[in-house]
C-alpha cells in the first residue's frame, strides 16, 4: 500500500513537472528565456547542479551552447568564450548525443571532455552528466545537458518525462523556425531576395530617429531601369526575371552589410545608405552602384547592357 502510494506521488510529480514546462512554452516567444526556466524546473526538481541548453545551426553543421542555469551562486563564475563554445558532430557530450540522437549518462567526467562549463567547476568532486537530444522529425534540434553529483541512474518513468519534454521543446522550436520563416518572407520579396517596400520603410523609419540622436548621414537612393521593358519584349520574361536576380546581387556587392537593398516595384530598387561620412562618399557609392549595374549581363549566347 505505502509502495502505491510512493508511485502515485512520484508519477503526479512527473506529471507536475511535465504540465510546467508545457505552460513555460506556451507563454514564451523567446527560446533563450524558455530554455532557462525550463532548466531551472528540471534541475531544481532533480536537484541538479548545472544545466546547459545546446542548439545545432545546421547551416555551419556546428552545435552551440546559448543558455544556462546554475542552482548555486557559489559556484564558479562561466567565462563568456566558454560559453559561445562551438562544437562538432560526434565532439565531446554535446556531439555524442547530437551523432547518436539518443539520451546519455556518463559518469565520472573529466575536463577533457569538451562542454560548455565543466572545467570551471572541476574542484576534485565527481561530476556525472545527463544529456537529452531534442528531436523532430528524426532531426536533431538542440539538447539538454545537466550535471550533477547525485546523477546516478535515470528510471524508465523519468526517460518517458524526458522524451515527452524533448517532443514539446522541439516543436517549439520548429514553431519558432516557421515564425521566422514567415516574418522573412513577409519582408522580402520573393524573386530577388531582397527587402522589400515594408521592409525598407520600418528601416527609414529607424534610421531616421537614430540619425537625431546620433548626428549621422542617412542617404536614400533610387534606381529605376529603363529599358527594362524594352528587354522584356526582346527576350522575354524568364531572362527579365534572371536580370533582375542579377542587378539584385551587384547592387548588395556595391555597398556595406549595414546598408540595405530593396527591390519596391517591377525594376525599381532603393538603396539605403547609412553612417556616411561624406558627400564624396555618397558620390563614390553611387558611381559604383552605376559602373556595376551598367556592365553586360549574358546569357547563353545573349547579352544585354542597359544604358
Amino acid at each position: 500500500m505505502e509502495k502505491r502510494q510512493s508511485t502515485r506521488r512520484s508519477s503526479e510529480k512527473l506529471l507536475y513537472i511535465q504540465l510546467s514546462i508545457a505552460d513555460i512554452l506556451a507563454e514564451s516567444v523567446n527560446l533563450n528565456v524558455a530554455t532557462q526556466k525550463i532548466l531551472k524546473t528540471i534541475g531544481d526538481f532533480f536537484e541538479w547542479e548545472l544545466g546547459e541548453f545546446w542548439i545545432v545551426d545546421k547551416d555551419n553543421n556546428v552545435m552551440m551552447c546559448v543558455s544556462h542555469w546554475l542552482s548555486n551562486k557559489e559556484l564558479p563564475i562561466i567565462k563568456k568564450i566558454d560559453f559561445a563554445e562551438k562544437i562538432t558532430l560526434g565532439e565531446g557530450v554535446p556531439g555524442l548525443i547530437w551523432k547518436n540522437k539518443s539520451p546519455c549518462l556518463l559518469h565520472n567526467i573529466n575536463t577533457k571532455i569538451k562542454t560548455g562549463y565543466y572545467s570551471h567547476i572541476n574542484h576534485g568532486d565527481s561530476y556525472n552528466c545527463f544529456g537529452i537530444p531534442i528531436v523532430f522529425k528524426q532531426q536533431v534540434l538542440a539538447m539538454l545537458l545537466f550535471y550533477g553529483k547525485n546523477i546516478q541512474e535515470v528510471s524508465h518513468k523519468d526517460m518517458v518525462l524526458f522524451t515527452s519534454v524533448g517532443r514539446l521543446i522541439g516543436k517549439f522550436i520548429k514553431r519558432l523556425h516557421i515564425e521566422e520563416e514567415l516574418l522573412h518572407l513577409s519582408q522580402h520579396d520573393l524573386l530577388t531576395r531582397l527587402a522589400n517596400r515594408t521592409f525598407l520603410e520600418e528601416k527609414i523609419n529607424t534610421e531616421i530617429n537614430s540619425t537625431k540622436y546620433h548626428n549621422t548621414r542617412t542617404v536614400l537612393l533610387y534606381l529605376d531601369i529603363d529599358s527594362f521593358k524594352q528587354m522584356n519584349d526582346n527576350f522575354g520574361h524568364e531572362h527579365g526575371d534572371r536580370i533582375l536576380v542579377n542587378v539584385a546581387k551587384r547592387l548588395t556587392g556595391s555597398v556595406r552589410e549595414v546598408d540595405t537593398v530593396a527591390r519596391i516595384a517591377g525594376d525599381e530598387f532603393a538603396i539605403l545608405l547609412v553612417n556616411m561620412k561624406s558627400i564624396e562618399n555618397i558620390l563614390e557609392v553611387v558611381e559604383k552602384i552605376l559602373f556595376t549595374v551598367r556592365q553586360p549581363y549574358s546569357w547563353d549566347n545573349s547579352s544585354f547592357k542597359f544604358a
